[in-house]
């Protein structure tokens, strides 16, 4: 497996593995998570909405985009609660995603 950070629009990204983040008090997904929410017409909001996403801090969600961007698929990894996020928090969740990236 090959890790490349970048920066710049996610929707476009060409990959075949993009993560973004979640903290478990988020109802609606801003930043990065929120961009690619909208690009895949709101399906990580209704993970939420259902209660099958929560963001807690392990938990790492798998979405197929089927061509709503070019990414393969698509993991949102739950950082836990905001407040005291740290960079143990960091470690976590990066490895949490990673090792999920891993196993698919």
């Amino acid at each position: 497996m090959k890790l490349h950070i970048s920066h710049g629009s996610i929707q476009t990204v060409e990959a075949d593995t993009i993560i973004v983040n979640l903290f478990d008090d988020v109802t609606t997904p801003s930043g990065a998570t929120g961009a690619v929410d909208q690009a895949l017409n709101g399906a990580i909001s209704e993970l939420i909405a259902s209660g099958d996403l929560t963001g807690k801090m392990g938990e790492v969600g798998v979405l197929y985009p089927r061509g709503a961007i070019p990414a393969q698929r698509v993991l949102v990894a739950g950082m836990g609660k905001r407040n005291g996020y740290d960079l143990e928090g960091v470690r976590k969740t990066a490895a949490a995603a990673i090792k999920r990236a891993r196993d698919l």
